[in-house]
Parts: structure tokens; C-alpha cells; sequence
């Protein structure tokens, strides 16, 4: 039974929407939102990156706007598939969940993915929530 769950958030709708699943997939689950800074965007000084404030406190901002009473929250400056690891084995989760943007190709051979990462490495099983693709249209159509 998933009793602790971690959910991965930052202004995406992916991580929104991972956020609805996880609400409405374990309703009674302890739930936990970590939003991470990537220190690899900003640079560093004595061995420490040097995101800006207000950079933190937006981040803090978003949490505490998309916590519900009951949800804990937190922002962590570090590496992303790092930092959550971290941070689950922390809190003794039992799910991470986290949005993706589902890209293909070239796109993902060049950005890397998160949520991949996140399933190679972590202890405990991570659901990964996409938004359904809406097939176009125009590709459909016969003549």
C-alpha cells in the first residue's frame, strides 16, 4: 500500500497534472511536493551554485500556492535526479511521481530525460504521467 509519496512540481503543466494524479490516485497517502533549482543553471562560488533569491522564493511560491493543507513542501538547490532521490529516501517514500513531457528523437537525445533517469536509478517505483497526445488532424484526414 503506497502510504508516502513524493511528486515532483515545478510550472509545467506536465507537473501539474502529475500533481491531480497523485491527488486523486492515493487520496489518503502522506504527500509530499519538492520543487529542485538545477545548480547547473546558475553559477558557482566556493563549490556552491548561486541561484538567485528570487529564483527560491518563486519556487516557494509555486508550493506553497499548489500545497493543500495536510501536503508538505520543499525547494532544494541541486541536481534533479539527485536531489529527489535524496530527498525520497528522506522521507521514506513509497512512489515518486513525476510529469514528462514525452519527447522523442533528437529532442530527447539532446535534453536527456528526468523522469528516465529517475527510473534507473531510484529504490522504489516512480510513475510517470504524461499528457495524452491529440492526434492531429491534417495526418488523419483521407483524400
Amino acid at each position: 500500500m503506497i502510504q508516502k509519496v513524493l511528486i515532483a512540481i515545478d510550472p509545467s503543466p506536465q507537473a501539474v497534472l502529475a500533481l491531480k494524479v497523485a491527488r486523486s490516485h492515493f487520496p489518503q497517502a502522506e504527500r509530499h511536493l519538492l520543487t529542485v533549482i538545477d545548480e547547473r543553471d546558475y553559477p558557482m562560488r566556493d563549490g556552491v551554485s548561486e541561484a538567485p533569491e528570487s529564483v527560491k522564493h518563486g519556487a516557494e511560491r509555486l508550493l506553497r500556492d499548489a500545497a493543500w493543507p495536510g501536503e508538505h513542501w520543499d525547494v532544494r538547490v541541486g541536481e534533479p535526479v539527485r536531489a529527489m532521490l535524496h530527498h525520497a529516501e528522506q522521507m521514506n517514500a513509497d512512489l515518486l511521481v513525476i510529469g514528462t513531457h514525452g519527447r522523442r528523437g533528437l529532442n530527447r537525445l539532446l535534453s536527456g530525460s528526468v523522469a528516465e533517469e529517475l527510473i534507473r536509478q531510484a529504490g522504489v517505483p516512480v510513475m510517470v504521467v504524461r499528457e495524452a497526445r491529440v492526434p492531429d488532424p491534417a495526418l488523419s484526414r483521407t483524400t
